[in-house]
Formats: structure tokens, sequence, C-alpha cells
């Protein structure tokens, strides 16, 4: 058979459907990305080694290194530890936290008369906590402290 004068011939349709799947696509992910608007949340990241020492006369002192790492600031958030093992002792809070996008805060937990029971051992491990102004969970992470300063 002859192709009549005008048709399409079956590579050139091939290539004219492809490219109109491709505008149809890009259409598609540039509507979610300019028009829908992201989310923007709080991602809270742990920042070395958390450490505990000897403060006043026989108090337990733990510092948590947290980071901001996502696009939004945190507010008015809540963190607590409880530590779980070798020893437990009851979770501890540290409120109003407020941690500005891409700076990092010191959170630091007294555990009172609790440091005979932690210089016995190098190292313990807690639950970090972070709620948000709003009770939603913000950050949870299981940390290992490394207690320091001897007894």
């Amino acid at each position: 058979m002859r192709a009549r004068r005008g048709d399409l011939s079956g590579p050139v349709l091939a290539i004219l459907v492809t490219l109109i799947l491709i505008a149809i696509g890009a259409a598609i992910i540039a509507y979610l990305t300019l028009f829908t608007g992201g989310t923007t949340a709080p991602i809270i990241s742990v920042k070395g080694q958390p450490v505990a020492y000897k403060t006043g006369t026989n108090d337990a002192t733990v510092e948590v290194v947290v980071v901001n790492t996502g696009n939004a600031a945190l507010n008015g958030a809540t963190a607590s530890l409880q530590i779980v093992s070798p020893i437990s002792a009851s979770p501890v809070s540290a409120p109003n936290v407020n941690i500005p996008v891409g700076t990092s805060k010191t959170l630091t937990f007294t555990f009172t008369n609790q440091w005979g029971t932690f210089s016995q051992y190098p190292m313990v491990n807690g639950i970090l906590k972070v709620t948000g102004a709003d009770g939603s969970t913000v950050a949870l992470y299981e940390v290992a402290i490394r207690v320091v300063a001897g007894s």
C-alpha cells in the first residue's frame, strides 16, 4: 500500500506521542511544586555525643546537643530525657525549647541525687523525646550517653 500524502508515519507519530506525554508530566510536576506549596516542619537531629557529668553535691547533668535541619523554627517545645539502660531514671523535662532553623541548642537535663548511680557505668542509654507546642512528637531518639568526670 502506498502512503497517502499528509499521513503521519509510525516513527513520527511515536515521537509526537512521547513529546506530549513529557509535556503533560512536566505540567503535573510544575503544578505540584509551584502551586500546591510545600510543607514546613522542624527536623531535629542529635549532634555529637551526649555526656553526663557530676554537678552540685550528687546530681547528674546530661547535655544533649540538637540541631534543627528542617525548614521551620521549633518554638515552645518540650524535651524530655528518660534513662533506660543499664540504670533506670524517671524522665526529666526541659520546657519551652526554641530552636530556629539551621541552629543548634544544648538541652540540659539534671537528674537529682543520681550521680552515684550514673558514675558506676561508662555509658548509659536514654530516650530523648521532643514534643511540639501542639503536643505532636517532633523527634524521638535513643541516645547513648557517655558518663564523664569520674566520681
